[in-house]
């Protein structure tokens, strides 16, 4: 009979939607299963807590006492955090540090953290209108009311200057640029004057005077290092001119 073949159909549609609904249940479940498994390892347990802080400085001038401060101070705010959810700004504190030129974060799993800090090298001291002095570096930025020996002080008595202040000067620009070259050759710099022209004292060596031309710097390198090789004292250097002036002792 019809209702016969008709219920036979029935039935038949009926076990092939059961095994459709069955297949898809298994594949969710074999989905869903490890992706809890793995959400569990990651956010829950305790497998990426972070347990071990270590500080490198990528310079030499990092002391040990400096160094188990940052840790301290991170160990505070971090330690015990799930390294995969740690976000850099709970460090901020490290940025505020004007004495640091940069640092990195790295993380390494699965419950490690490494704080790389590069420290600023001072490269001279400024003194502003008011006398007071601060250490500065070769990009301009002030960052230390610290006295340190032996740099090279550069006098701007027409400025007021603060701590995080970067000087935007095209001249003290310059005599930065200068100074980093001396140094890299072993030349020290006693003291600059920036009023009324460029001058400034090579330690052991001439007085200079000089123009802000970018091609001034090259050439005095190449007059100290000449009379260096020979031996010969030089009391002054003008370049000022188109023609090198020179005064031996």
């Amino acid at each position: 009979m019809w209702w016969r073949k008709l219920g036979r159909q029935i039935r038949r549609r009926q076990q092939y939607v059961r095994r459709r609904v069955d297949t898809r249940l298994v594949s969710v479940f074999l989905v869903l299963v490890p992706l809890l498994f793995l959400s569990y390892a990651a956010f829950v347990s305790p497998l990426f807590s972070l347990v071990d802080i270590t500080v490198e400085f990528t310079s030499s001038e990092g002391h040990d006492l400096e160094r188990e401060g940052i840790e301290q101070g991170v160990k505070k705010r971090v330690l015990g955090k799930n390294i995969l959810l740690l976000s850099t700004k709970e460090l901020s504190f490290l940025e505020e540090e004007l004495s640091y030129r940069e640092v990195k974060i790295a993380k390494k799993l699965p419950h490690s953290l490494v704080v790389a800090v590069s420290r600023r090298v001072p490269l001279a001291v400024v003194s502003d209108q008011r006398g007071r002095l601060f250490l500065v570096d070769e990009t301009g930025t002030i960052f230390s009311s610290q006295r340190q020996e032996g740099l090279p002080v550069i006098n701007l008595p027409e400025q007021s200057l603060s701590l995080g202040q970067e000087i935007s000067s095209e001249g003290v620009a310059f005599v930065l640029s200068l100074l980093s070259a001396l140094s890299d050759d072993g030349f020290l710099v006693g003291w600059v004057e920036l009023t009324g022209g460029l001058r400034l004292k090579v330690t052991a060596g001439p007085e200079v005077l000089l123009g802000a031309e970018a091609d001034t710097g090259p050439a005095l390198l190449a007059i100290l290092k000449n009379y260096r090789a020979q031996g010969v004292l030089l009391k002054k250097v003008d370049l000022r001119a188109k023609n090198p002036v020179l005064e031996y002792e």
